[in-house]
């Protein structure tokens, strides 16, 4: 009705990644009397940028909220009634559950994350509103947007059409936070989606993420993490089209990556055949030892023994 607001939110982000300036927040801060709303002012810090932070912190007299540094995703499966002759499960069904720190009181002013997290699915609004709330919830860290986000991706790989993956990968790209492991486990995901254009998005994060964003360690992990939630070849197939990119990176996390799977799993073959066309493109031989120890145990005359022993010759020949 253009009357002025009663009183300005401290929260309102000065960038378009949610981050709140060092000037802006105490300035607003200073105005309000230090009469914020509790929620407002939590919001604000969790969005003040880290740069000069400390000092402003010092200087008003406040502290950061306790929140939640660390999630754990859990995967667990389920089997079908349904057996095979083998007496196995028909089919198998995975799900991820998100476990944060627990804290002493978590409140409105000490959020804390938890197993109860709802995904965009099941909360009210529109999906593209929901997804770039939790990116700017805390620009300084992924943890709140991973824990949010898991169970889209989770949802993607299956044979639905899964809208708010595409937008939370998105949101991630943009996203200004420090990665984990975790977060990793965002675009490992997404290069499994059912969805041709979603793996060539993960794809693409993948190749701009590692190492400048995530290590090749914490990559692996992430990696290594939901496995048994995909199908490999479409690891296989989206690895490829980082390699177009960053062929680099992906030598490197599949270096890492392979020794932490089953020789069994279906589709750990392509993954070779991946792992060695890279190696003869960019000149780089398989000589970490764990990774030759594990190339080593395979046997027979499969495609996956064959692309085993091919890049254990490559290690050989330096």
């Amino acid at each position: 009705r253009g009357e002025s607001a009663r009183r300005p939110l401290l929260a309102t982000p000065t960038d378009t990644h949610g981050l709140i300036s060092a000037a802006a927040f105490t300035e607003r801060y200073r105005e309000s009397d230090a009469d914020a709303l509790p929620a407002d002012l939590t919001q604000a810090l969790l969005r003040l940028q880290v740069d000069g932070r400390d000092a402003v912190l010092a200087d008003l007299g406040l502290q950061m909220p306790t929140i939640t540094e660390r999630i754990e995703i859990v995967w667990s499966s389920r089997g079908s009634d349904t057996l095979k002759k083998s007496g196995e499960p028909q089919w198998v069904w995975w799900s991820a559950a998100v476990r944060g720190e627990d804290l002493a009181e978590p409140s409105l002013t000490n959020p804390a994350l938890g197993p109860s997290l709802q995904s965009p699915q099941t909360r009210r609004g529109t999906s593209s509103l929901v997804t770039a709330e939790a990116a700017i919830a805390h620009p300084a860290s992924t943890t709140s947007f991973t824990a949010i986000a898991v169970r889209v991706m989770d949802d993607a790989i299956g044979d639905e059409v899964v809208h708010e993956a595409a937008p939370m990968l998105a949101a991630l790209a943009r996203h200004p936070g420090t990665w984990t492991a975790e977060t990793a486990q965002l675009v490992a995901l997404g290069m499994a989606g059912h969805r041709a254009d979603l793996r060539a998005q993960a794809a693409e994060i993948f190749a701009a993420a590692v190492p400048a964003r995530v290590s090749v360690g914490q990559a692996a992990a992430g990696f290594a993490a939901c496995a048994p939630a995909v199908v490999l070849t479409r690891w296989a197939a989206s690895f490829t089209d980082a390699a177009s990119i960053a062929p680099g990176a992906v030598v490197d996390v599949l270096t890492a990556l392979l020794p932490q799977l089953d020789l069994k799993t279906r589709g750990v073959g392509a993954l070779l055949t991946v792992m060695l066309d890279e190696s003869l493109r960019v000149g780089q031989a398989a000589s970490d030892s764990v990774l030759r120890e594990w190339l080593a145990r395979f046997g027979g005359s499969s495609a996956a023994a064959k692309a085993a022993k091919a890049l254990l010759a490559t290690g050989e020949a330096q």
